[in-house]
């Protein structure tokens, strides 16, 4: 048995009439969709944040504090925008959202790496912000997990082992990690 369909197409266009008689209804069933469309088109065209602004305090002011500034500064996600010289400075940068982060690397880091004893490079972020402090944290673990590894990868092969052994003895496990959905996870 066929059901009759004419009630409801004929209310459908009933309606249809009157949303473009009628401005205020117009505007609300095409217009706010579409302002509301090219508000998130424009907040979110890029696709990938970068180059995020943070502070430096460089305590050791030595060649492999500035190799790891170098290699900090590379990441496509951080950018140093502000070097200063206490970290109350970089707090008041932070707290001002002035940057979202701080990187401070402490004093007698290049001494310290060569006779193998840890070095703590510590980071400050402002989690107010969750999607760019998230990034950042990624990345700053990132390049200060290359970092060190290469930094004892050097050690170990100043000491007599060859390349593949100096490898080999650092990096043990290789970690596969597949991104399946959303690569720009944080």
């Amino acid at each position: 048995m066929k059901e009759n369909n004419y009630g409801f197409w004929r209310v459908f266009w009933d309606e249809v009439k009157h949303i473009f008689h009628t401005p205020i209804k117009l505007f609300w069933c095409l217009g706010v969709p579409l302002l509301i469309f090219f508000l998130y088109a424009s907040i979110f065209g890029d696709g990938v944040l970068r180059n995020l602004p943070l502070a430096i305090l460089d305590e050791d002011k030595s060649t492999v504090s500035r190799e790891l500034i170098r290699q900090l500064d590379a990441n496509a996600t951080l950018q140093f925008t502000e070097d200063v010289n206490t970290e109350a400075e970089a707090m008041k940068l932070i707290r001002t959202s002035k940057v979202f982060g701080a990187v401070v690397i402490p004093n007698n880091l290049e001494k310290d790496m060569s006779v193998g004893k840890p070095v703590n490079v510590v980071l400050y972020v402002n989690n107010n912000y969750l999607t760019p402090a998230g990034l950042i944290y990624k990345a700053f673990n990132t390049t200060i997990g290359t970092f060190s590894t290469t930094a004892k990868i050097n050690t170990l092969m100043k000491t007599g082992a060859s390349t593949m052994q100096a490898k080999v003895s650092v990096q043990q496990v290789v970690v596969g990690s597949h991104t399946l959905f959303n690569p720009y996870i944080n």
